[in-house]
């Protein structure tokens, strides 16, 4: 079976942003509950502008203003402005699609924010199913990747970055999402990893 084993993104962002919808959402009168705002996170990490949310279109528009305001403040002062920062989930859920080419898709996320919010990120670029489960240790990925070892597809796994190099091991670089291939006579190792190519 082909895996890939995906560290969420950056707590403190999706915290940042899970407030900012929230309150921008009750300024407009509505109340929504944790799942609609997580929907809204993962949006913009995938949707930006195009986000059918108005809350996210209205803090994109917000933000690229104060970019581009920034910007042009260098630029009068002789400096080159700051580089934009790169949208690793976004290019790392599109090389997960190439990856999966016609294949079905299960993304698989523990009990938490951040790690929900990455694997619906992944799923509005691939269409893939979510699953919730037990993935916060290593033990539990090693778990799911034998009981799940002979399902079609390619299956994401959404966790955190110690459960993912305590298993990859030797071949741990520094990388958001590795792609996994399993020994299906699971010899190799604790879980039967052959093959691991950093995506991102």
């Amino acid at each position: 079976m082909k895996y890939v084993l995906m560290h969420h993104e950056n707590e403190y962002d999706i915290d940042s942003f899970y407030r900012e919808f929230d309150v921008r959402a009750q300024q407009r009168g509505v109340n929504l509950g944790s799942s609609e705002i997580i929907d809204r996170v993962a949006s913009l990490y995938t949707d930006d502008k195009d986000s059918p949310y108005p809350e996210v279109v209205e803090f994109c528009k917000e933000r690229d203003e104060r970019i581009r305001v920034s910007d042009e403040g260098f630029i009068r002062s002789g400096r080159q402005p700051p580089k934009k920062a790169s949208r690793t989930l976004f290019n790392t859920a599109h090389r997960i699609k190439e990856l999966a080419a016609e294949q079905p898709v299960t993304i698989a996320y523990n009990d938490t924010v951040r790690t929900e919010v990455t694997a619906r990120a992944v799923a509005r670029v691939t269409g893939g199913n979510l699953v919730k489960g037990d993935l916060n240790e290593d033990f539990q990925v090693a778990k799911w990747v034998k009981m799940y070892n002979h399902q079609d597809g390619l299956t994401v796994i959404v966790t955190h970055q110690p459960a993912i190099l305590s298993l990859i091991r030797e071949n741990a670089g520094y990388s958001r999402a590795y792609f996994v291939e399993t020994d299906p006579l699971g010899i190799n190792r604790n879980i039967g990893l052959y093959s691991i190519v950093e995506l991102w």
